[in-house]
């Protein structure tokens, strides 16, 4: 009873698993997908907890050590949150290139107009 109860908290809720001791991974993971920021309150996450959390947000990987930021995970973390790159200590050319590959993406996807707009902003012309 009280763990379907905090079950369902942590559907609402992921930060609330800061309040739960001994949380289980199955509580862990139903935190980080609600909110990857919930990743912040686990101590030593498992790797599929961790996994998970960076699939959410690429931004997870700010959240974890440097040690575990593996080059499988930077990768992961650049695809879904390009802004991620400022978390990588190892940056290769593969990760590096990831968030301006989507943006040649969506770019070649734009109407002309929309695309002397943002090549004025990618590169702060006037």
């Amino acid at each position: 009873m009280i763990t379907e109860l905090l079950l369902r908290q942590l559907k609402q809720d992921g930060c609330y698993i800061q309040f739960i001791q001994e949380a289980t991974e199955e509580m862990q993971l139903i935190a980080v997908q609600q909110n990857y920021l919930a990743l912040q309150y686990i101590e030593n996450p498992s790797d599929i907890v961790i996994d998970v959390a960076i699939q959410r947000d690429g931004y997870a990987l700010g959240l974890i050590s440097v040690t575990q930021r593996t080059a499988q995970r930077c990768l992961l973390a650049v695809q879904t949150q390009g802004l991620a790159l400022q978390f990588v200590p190892h940056q290769t050319e593969q990760i590096c290139m990831q968030p301006f590959n989507k943006m040649v993406l969506l770019y070649s996807m734009c109407k002309c107009l929309c695309k002397v707009f943002i090549l004025q902003r990618l590169f702060k012309m006037d």
